[in-house]
């Protein structure tokens, strides 16, 4: 007999992601191209699309649901979901022939699914994503007028966020762009690094939330680099585009618009020498941070006993895939 203990659910949030319709994706040959999708949140699978045949890129009715459970009395759950999207990844399901035991089966697109929209109150979305290919598929050559897209709608029961909580939560963004000026032993060298930031949030009663902005790369003063902003957690991510979250741009501000230090007149002829001519770690990065009421009171606390958050950058060596012994 099942104890008490087993028989409570531990994610007892369903959010029931429909996908109704496929558009624009077309079968690179004369034959059906055979498809399934896979949903991934976290690190971790957690639904597949039964297969489906396409042909001419005419919308194509889906309804699949893949239903994520989360746990949304959990203040680390909840801010996962704030920072972490869901990824849709379109396989090609290829027959199996006699020597081969399974189907199979290769990535050609994944589509990035933000559901941020359910921390602030909304229990159903409805949305049309891009379907971004991956390097190497044949959907490379479609281009973006024909990029294929997914039609989705989210829904869940009730709220997240509890009604008598909605109005003490809070969010913190949090953009990391770039490091200026860097030591003078970190420039070029034969060691490739790659360079992390992190600094704390007390998101929760319990303890801090270490966050953390992962894979800044060094670059020459003279680098263009994408203004857009990034996925703070790119895990699983397999194409360029899917790395930016969509519509957040880095905005140019004057620096007397700035409220932080190294804005007076002094510093001016500082800032630009070290912002246009000396080399730069770049991030780009995006962190939301979704603070449930006692989050968010201890983040006020914090600002208003020491309002300075201490960021820490680590730089680490790339690690390199060791040589193959000669035969």
């Amino acid at each position: 007999m099942a104890s008490r203990a087993e028989k409570i659910d531990r994610f007892p949030n369903k959010i029931i992601i429909n996908i109704s319709e496929i558009q624009n994706l077309k079968s690179p040959r004369a034959e059906p191209l055979t498809i399934f999708l896979r949903f991934e949140y976290n690190d971790g699978q957690f639904s597949e699309s039964g297969k489906f045949d396409l042909t001419d890129g005419s919308p194509r009715q889906v309804d699949h649901n893949a239903v994520l459970a989360v746990n949304a009395s959990d203040p680390v759950q909840i801010d996962d979901l704030g920072q972490k999207p869901v990824l849709i990844t379109l396989f090609e399901a290829q027959p199996k022939d006699k020597k081969q035991r399974e189907d199979k089966s290769t990535p050609i697109g994944q589509a990035i699914l933000d559901l941020w929209p359910l921390l602030k109150n909304e229990t159903q979305l409805s949305t049309t994503i891009p379907v971004f290919p991956i390097p190497g598929s044949y959907l490379e050559t479609q281009g973006e007028q024909n990029q294929p897209s997914l039609k989705v709608n989210v829904s869940i029961d009730q709220p997240l966020v509890p009604i008598r909580d909605q109005s003490n939560t809070n969010a913190a963004f949090i953009t990391l762009e770039g490091l200026y000026s860097p030591p003078e032993g970190w420039l070029p060298g034969g060691t490739s690094f790659v360079y992390t930031a992190t600094l704390p949030i007390p998101v929760n009663d319990d303890k801090e939330t270490i966050v953390v902005f992962t894979n800044g790369t060094l670059r020459a003063a003279a680098d263009v680099t994408n203004k857009q902003k990034r996925w703070p957690d790119a895990r699983g991510i397999v194409t360029i585009n899917g790395t930016y979250i969509p519509g957040q741009i880095i905005n140019e501000e004057s620096i007397d618009d700035e409220q932080g230090d190294l804005r007076h007149k002094d510093d001016k002829e500082f800032r630009t020498n070290s912002e246009k001519t000396k080399p730069q770690v770049v991030w780009n990065l995006e962190r939301r941070c979704f603070l449930l009421p006692s989050g968010s009171h201890n983040l006020q606390h914090q600002i208003t006993r020491v309002p300075y958050l201490p960021v820490e950058i680590v730089r680490t060596a790339t690690p390199t895939a060791p040589k193959g012994k000669k035969v």
